[in-house]
């Protein structure tokens, strides 16, 4: 960033080169680093002036070194939520109010102002309430070279007199990183709920329905799969789950987060289940198993058949228990063999970070040095694998 004011040719270069940019996310890649947001609180206050530290540490061999920090009040994680790191770009989202979206680059610390949605969270049309409840996915289309949001708004449309009424219908809204408006697309969901966060990877962003297999307390009926938006086609697609996996029997202790969650690994989605307080499964999807590329984007909302071939199950067994003094969190390093687990003792807020090879089936203690600056009085609410980028958030 100072190599910008040496010169006009560097200013351009380093600016507005989109090779250049190519080229220094390719090698970012190669060395990934952790993005680390602390939102800083005092006893028994409320949340004072939505002031956070912005942390960036490199990372190697497990260690990292905190070699950036600033304070932001403008960003307000507090408020809101950051949707999985693409490419080095952040995606905030906002959660009161009109829904809005910023996009941040913390390595240029460009960001765009609050682009809000047009749909009103609450109203009512006719005597006729209405309720749209939206879920958020951020990623990247690799022929355009463009980042996008997208928001799908499932719509409950309640009558309670005379006669009762119910129904449901979806919107999708879709953001282009450059063009700071929303536009609306005439595709629409598979009418699946879509839970918990969403995951990028390869072009694709994924949501799974469910965040329990099998339990027939909350058993709806729907079968387990995961719903798929191809970036650049802008198209659904469901992938089956299959029974090997659905059977599995995982833990129900809901205190020590969702017993299925989504994660990225290899540049592929991957479901990991917790299984008991030792042990996790994880299974890799081959989401180029039995179509091309060009097959996949023209594909539409119908479901595709997976066979068990297209899942790599992997074992994870924890050094430690796995419990709801404990809650876990996984984030997978891109472009490596490693996960990271985030561990959180509620009691301490005493934040432990490690890192699980999948493939050589290693733990090893992440061991992180610069945090003398810090506040004591924190909750870490974010540590996550981030690379390094030059890409500009404005056309």
């Amino acid at each position: 960033m100072r190599f910008k004011f040496v010169c006009k040719r560097w200013w351009s270069l380093i600016k507005q080169d989109p090779y250049f940019h190519d080229l220094h996310l390719t090698r970012s890649k190669t060395r990934p680093g952790l993005l680390i947001v602390i939102p800083l609180i005092k006893a028994y206050e409320r949340i004072v002036g939505h002031l956070e530290f912005f942390l960036s540490a490199n990372f190697f061999e497990c260690r990292a070194a905190i070699h950036t920090k600033r304070k932001t009040k403008s960003l307000r994680y507090n408020d809101h939520r950051i949707l999985n790191p693409v490419n080095g770009l952040i995606c905030f989202v906002h959660c009161f109010e009109r829904d809005a979206v910023r996009i941040y680059n913390p390595s240029t610390r460009e960001k765009t102002p609050w682009i809000k949605s047009r749909i009103n969270k609450e109203k009512e049309e006719h005597g006729v309430k209405v309720y749209e409840y939206p879920s958020y996915g951020f990623g990247f289309d690799p022929a355009t070279m463009e980042h996008k949001v997208i928001c799908v708004w499932t719509i409950f449309r309640t009558q309670n007199f005379p006669n009762y009424k119910f129904t449901i219908r979806y919107a999708c809204d879709i953001l282009t990183v450059g063009h700071n408006s929303w536009r609306r697309i005439d595709e629409v969901p598979p009418p699946y709920k879509l839970q918990g966060s969403s995951v990028y990877a390869n072009g694709s962003i994924y949501w799974s329905n469910k965040a329990l297999f099998r339990d027939e307390k909350w058993d709806d009926g729907e079968p387990e799969v995961i719903v798929a938006f191809d970036v650049g086609s802008e198209k659904f697609r469901v992938i089956p789950i299959p029974n090997f996996i659905v059977d599995q029997p995982m833990s129900r202790d809901n205190f020590c987060g969702p017993s299925v969650e989504l994660l990225e690994v290899d540049g592929r989605v991957a479901l990991l289940g917790r299984m008991n307080a030792y042990n996790v499964k994880m299974w890799i999807f081959d989401d180029d198993h039995d179509y091309d590329k060009e097959e996949k984007i023209n594909r539409t909302t119908t479901s595709s058949s997976t066979s068990n071939s297209n899942w790599t199950e992997v074992t994870i067994k924890l050094p430690f228990c796995w419990n709801r003094d404990m809650p876990l969190s996984f984030h997978a390093v891109e472009g490596t063999d490693q996960i990271i687990l985030q561990s959180c003792r509620n009691s301490l807020w005493v934040v432990s970070l490690y890192s699980y090879n999948w493939k050589k089936k290693t733990f090893k203690k992440i061991e992180i040095s610069g945090f003398s600056a810090i506040p004591r009085l924190f909750s870490a609410s974010l540590f996550t694998p981030l690379v390094e980028s030059l890409l500009p958030v404005y056309k």
